[in-house]
C-alpha cells in the first residue's frame, strides 16, 4: 500500500494498491500462441481493463528494473464471494462455480477481437472442440501432481519448525 498526496477523497489523499506482476503460471502450460507484452504489468492491466465493465481507477502498470508491477486506487470495497457462506453445501457450491464460469466466459466475451485477441467466432469454434478438454484434464493433473508435491515438502518443512519450537502454519 503507498499514500499518495493528492486530491482523493474524503482526506485529499489517495491508497494506491501496488502488486508484482509475475509470468503467469497457465503460460507455462500451454502451446497457445500468446501476445507479446511490454512486461508482465502491462500484461496484467490490459486484461482486466478488457475484462471487467469499468476498471479501477489509476490502473497503471509500472515498471522498475527487471520487476514489474500493477498500481491501482485502492477500492473502499470490493465484491467478494465468501464460499464459506455457500451454506457448506455441495449444491450450491457446484453453482457458484458455474457462475464463477459464466463470468470468466462473459470477460473474455468483452475482450474479444480486441488487440490481437481471438474473435468470437474462433472462441465459439474452440468451445465447441473436444481437444481443450483433453488438454484442461491433462494441465489440472499436472498441477494436482504438483500441489501435492509442495504440500508434502510443506508439511516436512513445517515438522523442523515444530521440532525447533517454532510455529508453523498451514
Amino acid at each position: 500500500m503507498v499514500l499518495i498526496e493528492g486530491e482523493g477523497a474524503p482526506s485529499g489523499h489517495y491508497l494506491l494498491d501496488v502488486k508484482e506482476a509475475r509470468r503467469s503460471v497457465a503460460r507455462s502450460h500451454s502451446n497457445c500462441r500468446q501476445r507479446r507484452f511490454s512486461s508482465e504489468a502491462e500484461r496484467v492491466m490490459l486484461v482486466q481493463r478488457r475484462a471487467q465493465a469499468h476498471s479501477p481507477a489509476l490502473l497503471h502498470a509500472v515498471v522498475v528494473g527487471a520487476a514489474s508491477f500493477v498500481a491501482r486506487e485502492l477500492q473502499p470495497s470490493k465484491d467478494r464471494l465468501h464460499l464459506d457462506s455457500c451454506g457448506g453445501g455441495m449444491a450450491q457450491l457446484c453453482a457458484a462455480m458455474v457462475t464463477m464460469g459464466e463470468v470468466a466466459a462473459w470477460d473474455a466475451l468483452r475482450g474479444a477481437s480486441r488487440d490481437g485477441a481471438a474473435s468470437v467466432a474462433r472462441l465459439r469454434g474452440f468451445a465447441s472442440g473436444r481437444a481443450w478438454r483433453t488438454e484442461i484434464g491433462i494441465a489440472s493433473r499436472r498441477a494436482a501432481r504438483r500441489s501435492a508435491q509442495e504440500w508434502r515438502a510443506w508439511r516436512k518443512f513445517a515438522r523442523h519448525l515444530s521440532a525447533a519450537g517454532l510455529p508453523a502454519r498451514e
